[in-house]
C-alpha cells in the first residue's frame, strides 16, 4: 500500500489511501485517545463525509483527489 496523503484541521483529519479513506478524531490532551472510521471511495461519492465540519478547501482537494484515485 502506498503512503497516504493526510489533511488535518482542529483535532479532525482523514488520509487518504490506495483504496479506502480513514477519518480520525483526537481527544485533546490524551496520549492515546481518539477515535477512527475507514470510508470506502465508493460511499465517499456517494454519502459525502464522516465528519460533518471539513474545511471546504480540504473537502475540494480531497474530492479531487478521490476522483482521480477511481477515474
Amino acid at each position: 500500500m502506498g503512503s497516504p496523503r493526510h489533511w488535518s484541521w482542529g483535532n479532525e483529519g482523514v488520509e487518504l489511501y490506495d483504496d479506502h479513506l480513514l477519518w480520525y478524531q483526537e481527544q485533546a490532551g490524551s496520549f492515546s485517545g481518539g477515535a477512527a472510521s475507514e470510508q470506502s471511495f465508493e460511499e465517499f461519492m456517494r454519502q459525502g463525509t464522516r465528519i460533518e465540519r471539513v474545511p471546504p478547501d480540504v473537502l475540494e482537494e480531497l474530492s479531487k483527489a478521490v476522483r482521480k484515485r477511481i477515474a
